[in-house]
């Protein structure tokens, strides 16, 4: 897949990896207007997508070791079944630049294994306001 943005040539992983660049620098400014501080924890959500157990089984092991959270549910689709790996951080603090190294670090751990990172939540402990990213949003 080869998608142009201006004159930038952006494939596959790259192009994802722009479209949640995108959504954290909005996600970002939501959270600072909704009184995100350097000293304010906040777990992240995400969910993934594919197709077999096994490789589910895989990612969500690698997950687990980082301390995530994380279950898996199994979707019926008209095309077949979905695997989704869902999972929350624990609480910490982000800086706008550790966010964007988290997702680029969740998009490739789902590449490694074939799932895609379908979206992530971030639910700050402290601040009411809920900041949703989904892919191709």
């Amino acid at each position: 897949m080869l998608r142009i943005i201006g004159t930038q040539q952006l494939k596959g992983s790259d192009v994802l990896a722009w479209q949640f660049d995108t959504q954290i620098d909005l996600a970002w400014r939501d959270l600072l207007l909704s009184g995100l501080t350097p000293d304010t924890a906040v777990r992240l959500d995400f969910v993934f997508f594919g197709d077999t157990q096994e490789l589910a089984d895989i990612l969500r092991s690698g997950l687990e070791t980082k301390g995530y959270d994380v279950q898996m549910v199994s979707h019926g689709t008209a095309s077949g079944e979905r695997i989704a790996v869902t999972g929350r951080t624990c609480p910490s603090t982000f800086t706008h630049d550790q966010l964007v190294d988290w997702v680029h670090a969740m998009i490739a751990a789902g590449i490694r294994v074939g799932f895609e990172l379908d979206g992530w939540i971030c639910e700050p402990e402290a601040i009411t306001h809920r900041v949703v990213c989904r892919r191709g949003l």
